[in-house]
């Protein structure tokens, strides 16, 4: 039987956590005789010879690398095409102009386009209707989506011959970079934390979606034996707003900042280093910080929105807030971080959750049969 070859080309690889994803993905393929190529800004460490970093691993392009883009893009596709590639994966996040472009290339070499959906709608800029049922209708082979949420937005934006080809995959998990972790004590001497007090984390892009403003609104009645670490660089704009609400409250002394982008070492070092993560977000369609999480059985608060409610049960392997509401967040931060069985509870079943409902293997085995 001729084995199967896909191949995944992801700009943005390892400046989001997308590298874990792109790798596992590849290497649990390998195991049922699927070979795999990525081109991203990363090597592969299990099979560095089938990863090729074509891309920065810097936030954003310069001019002169933004118009080599296209050029890059066409030496990737005909690579994959002559190391024998029948199928392409591709991340998409915004439905632009580039992704539009790239597909329509995937597809003139005769490649299947297997599209993965992260987010319908950019919470950033004006999503182009036009070129997302373009996109959708006509370019990809495949639609891939994390949840039925995305696939419920998704099927009321394009047809519905185009809808069929929506399948629902989760997102996997962060189980092997959370494996052989330092220990809490260590990974906060490292980050320069207390190690006595409880440390709460907000971590990932920050932009108005996110909810922080409300965190930093709740923070104020927190125990004051807690200690808030952000990180994540701004998506667009400064972070004066926030820290205007900091100066405001006498919680300062209790916040620590890290607002640039964090490496994938500082990564592994937040989330052993974490007793709780808050997720105060407004609108979202799927969460890779919270399968971090999850994944480094650090107990979550998240806000009840479908895409965190078809994933968690409230009181089961997370604590469930509504969204905008700074007192009831405060609330849940103090019963979670006041209440070690509670605590041990959250992880315990996270971590079932995510065995149970997130495994690569399983992962693997639906995305073998949609690659030709």
């Amino acid at each position: 039987m001729k084995t199967k070859k896909v191949a995944i080309i992801d700009p943005i690889g390892i400046k989001a956590g997308m590298d874990t994803y792109d790798a596992s993905l590849l290497s649990a393929l390998s195991m049922i005789n699927i070979d795999g190529l990525i081109y991203s800004n990363f090597l592969w460490n299990e099979f560095p010879e089938k990863s090729f970093p074509f891309f920065s691993e810097s936030i954003g392009h310069s001019l002169s690398g933004l118009l080599l883009l296209p050029l890059k893009y066409l030496k990737i596709i005909r690579h994959a095409k002559l190391r024998n590639c029948s199928s392409v994966i591709i991340h998409v996040f915004h439905f632009n102009r580039m992704d539009e472009w790239v597909l329509e290339k995937i597809r003139a070499h005769g490649m299947r386009t297997m599209v993965i959906v992260h987010d319908v709608e950019s919470f950033i800029q004006t999503t182009n209707a036009s070129r997302l049922k373009r996109i959708c209708e006509n370019l990809a082979d495949v639609l891939i989506v994390h949840n039925n949420f995305v696939k419920e937005e998704l099927c009321e934006r394009i047809s519905s011959n185009a809808s069929n080809k929506i399948h629902i995959i989760p997102h996997g998990d962060f189980l092997k970079p959370a494996s052989g972790q330092l220990s809490k004590k260590q990974s906060r001497e490292r980050l320069g934390l207390s190690p006595d007090k409880k440390i709460v984390l907000f971590f990932g892009m920050i932009k108005s979606t996110k909810g922080l403003d409300i965190l930093l609104h709740a923070w104020k009645k927190a125990d004051s034996n807690s200690e808030l670490v952000i990180a994540g660089r701004m998506r667009d704009g400064s972070f004066k707003n926030y820290q205007d609400i900091i100066d405001l409250e006498p919680i300062s002394r209790n916040v620590h900042l890290m607002i640039r982008q964090i490496s994938k070492e500082e990564r592994n070092l937040l989330f052993s280093a974490a007793d709780l993560l808050v997720l105060p977000y407004r609108r979202i369609y799927q969460s890779g910080v919270l399968m971090m999480a999850m994944s480094y059985a650090v107990p979550v608060i998240a806000t009840r929105l479908k895409a965190f409610e078809e994933m968690l049960r409230d009181n089961y392997d997370a604590l469930l807030v509504d969204v905008d509401d700074p007192d009831q967040l405060s609330r849940a931060l103090n019963l979670l971080l006041s209440d070690s069985d509670l605590q041990k509870k959250l992880s315990e079943n996270a971590t079932r959750t995510i065995l149970e409902n997130h495994s690569w293997t399983e992962i693997a085995g639906k995305f073998s049969k949609l690659i030709a």
